[in-house]
């Protein structure tokens, strides 16, 4: 869980830090539009969403102790593919703005099309672990 609350805050972070983080974006890279700038905001809002979601996912897993063993594992394997693009979704956005990270126009917009599809993925589990929650727990 704290882990977690680490990953939220740094990606709080890196929220309160956005025009800065924007302004050098920019600078340093002339394919840089409007559009990748609502794509780094909506990756590192989701990063706060999914750590706060996880952290709370872990402990709903704990008390999983009277569960059948087949709806345990399908828990598990949602919880899993989330941290496996919330971590994806942090290594890439975690040098955004370093000089050496945008090197091309082709790699310069591979990396934004990989931010975006993270962060779908991210939403995506969230809403089939929230869904499986609702309907094995209620």
């Amino acid at each position: 869980v704290d882990a977690h609350d680490h990953s939220a805050a740094a990606a709080k972070r890196q929220l309160d830090d956005f025009d800065k983080h924007t302004r050098k974006l920019q600078e340093q890279s002339p394919f840089c539009e409007h559009k990748h700038l609502e794509v780094l905001r909506e990756c590192w809002e989701a990063l706060v969403v999914a750590s706060n979601f996880l952290a709370n996912s872990y402990i709903a897993a704990y008390g999983m102790t009277e569960v059948d063993e087949k709806v345990r594992i399908g828990f598990e394997s949602r919880q899993s593919q989330l941290q496996v693009f919330v971590e994806q979704l942090n290594l890439l956005s975690g040098n955004i703005t370093a000089s050496h990270a945008i090197k091309s126009e082709s790699d310069f917009q591979a990396r934004f099309k990989r931010l975006r599809f993270c962060t779908v993925a991210i939403y995506n589990y969230i809403m089939q672990v929230e869904s499986f929650m609702n309907h094995h727990f209620d």
